[in-house]
């Protein structure tokens, strides 16, 4: 049984709210508060490695942090924006690599970033362009800096996807069944090789 009052975990919530729960659910919010005030306890723990998890989508980012005992401690969630290239047929668009930091950022904001000691990450096949020290490149016609990403279902590369697969004997074809689409990277990557300056 955990000594500690509700009201210290939940100083965030409005007391009306806080009072009504109490009334009809106490049983339940002291069950909540505990774990919740077991979780800040983890926190606070300054020399507990942390495990990150980030997860990328179409849509949105998703960052957590993780105890070694796999308990999660706090977790974000940011969407994506999404520009359309509409010169391009069969569709287009590009992203920022700003949008899917934010997530992370989030998370490990207060010093826990320096305790994740692993990373465990997915994403979608999306093209993410980077200078030599990390500060984005753009892939858009339109020349915004803040745009560099290529979404995985950008086909502005149609043209170079039919190239590279005219090689048909290529090994590296055999590797992925004997054709690339071109929401794969080498397409996109020859593609922004002749028309990024």
């Amino acid at each position: 049984m955990c000594n500690i009052p509700a009201s210290e975990s939940f100083s965030w919530l409005p007391d009306a709210i806080f009072l009504r729960v109490a009334r009809a659910k106490p049983r339940l919010l002291e069950t909540h508060a505990c774990a919740q005030v077991q979780k800040c306890r983890q926190l606070r723990r300054r020399s507990a490695p942390l495990f990150l998890g980030v997860d990328v989508g179409t849509g949105s980012a998703r960052a957590a942090l993780f105890t070694e005992e796999g308990a999660r401690l706090t977790i974000a969630r940011r969407n994506i924006e999404k520009w359309s290239n509409p010169e391009f047929p069969g569709g287009s668009w590009d992203q920022s690599t700003e949008d899917m930091c934010a997530a992370v950022q989030e998370v490990c904001g207060g010093g826990y970033g320096r305790r994740v000691a692993g990373v465990g990450f997915t994403a979608t096949c999306s093209l993410v362009a980077v200078d030599p020290q990390g500060l984005p490149v753009t892939v858009s016609p339109t020349r915004d800096p803040q745009r560099n990403v290529v979404l995985w279902q950008d086909h502005r590369a149609a043209t170079e996807t039919e190239e590279i697969n005219s090689l048909h004997h290529h090994p590296v074809l055999r590797c992925v069944g004997g054709a690339l689409s071109p929401e794969m990277q080498p397409p996109k990557l020859l593609w922004l090789k002749r028309h990024s300056p």
